[in-house]
């Protein structure tokens, strides 16, 4: 749910950057065949626009789409993995 100069900065390893604007625009294309998978969602600090990309995901039909609550701040802070780039 972060714009991609902050995506570049850090982000958990492996994650797809996905804004929130670009997720309204364009769901069943940017999530395809994805309905029954989990999707980790987040901001940078879990508060701003994590919840919002995760509810509208739950409304559109992904049940196992969750916020991570401290976001990458929180993710970072707990020393898990960052990739940069």
């Amino acid at each position: 749910m972060r714009e991609k100069d902050q995506f570049n900065v850090r982000h958990i390893p492996g994650a797809i950057l996905i804004p929130l604007d670009e997720l309204r625009a364009r769901i069943p294309a940017v999530l395809e065949g994805a309905k029954a998978m989990t999707i980790l969602i987040y901001c940078g600090d879990g508060v701003t626009h994590g919840p919002e990309g995760t509810e509208f995901l739950n409304n559109a039909g992904y049940a196992n789409a969750v916020n991570l609550k401290p976001g990458i701040e929180g993710w970072a802070g707990a020393g898990y993995p960052i990739a940069k780039g």
